[in-house]
């Protein structure tokens, strides 16, 4: 159980992925991406990610996942299995996170209360087929959640 960090790929009772709309510093699509002239206006753009987090002061890995799971989709985590290591960039941050895929009862979800650190907008639940159309059509541009999920379709 590594105590670096976690990431987490729900899975609610009926299959569906859960990815959340959080408002990133990103480029909005189509806009310029000229370096090192950046216009900050364009960026902000909504990115749809899987939860993630630190570990809190004497939390486990696992425990994180639980935790930032729950904040984060406001719902029940009903267990979590640990499906593998990431390093999100060898070069400059060679920790490793680990990656879970947690079972999630979404019926029980409450409102998702406003967050102004996590600046998350809302939840959407997919099918795993609508998932890959995602990834296919670069609606999800995050490296963590497509790492993420990489490794969740290897080991289901």
């Amino acid at each position: 159980d590594n105590p670096n960090g976690a990431i987490t790929v729900p899975v609610n009772l009926a299959g569906e992925v859960g990815l959340i709309v959080v408002e990133r510093p990103g480029f909005k699509p189509g806009a310029p991406q000229t370096f090192p002239e950046l216009n900050f206006s364009t960026l902000g753009a909504p990115s749809l990610e899987v939860p993630r987090g630190s570990p809190r002061k004497g939390e486990t890995s696992r425990q994180a996942a639980v935790r930032e799971t729950d904040e984060e989709l406001n719902s029940p985590v009903r267990s979590v299995e640990m499906i593998g290591e990431i390093t999100p960039n060898t070069r400059f941050n060679p920790h490793r996170l680990s990656v879970w895929r947690a079972v999630v009862d979404h019926r029980f979800a409450g409102e998702m209360p406003p967050d102004v650190n996590e600046r998350i907008l809302k939840v959407e639940w997919h099918p795993p087929d609508a998932v890959r159309a995602k990834v296919r059509n670069r609606e999800i541009r995050c490296a963590m959640t497509l790492s993420a999920l990489a490794l969740h379709w290897v080991n289901s």
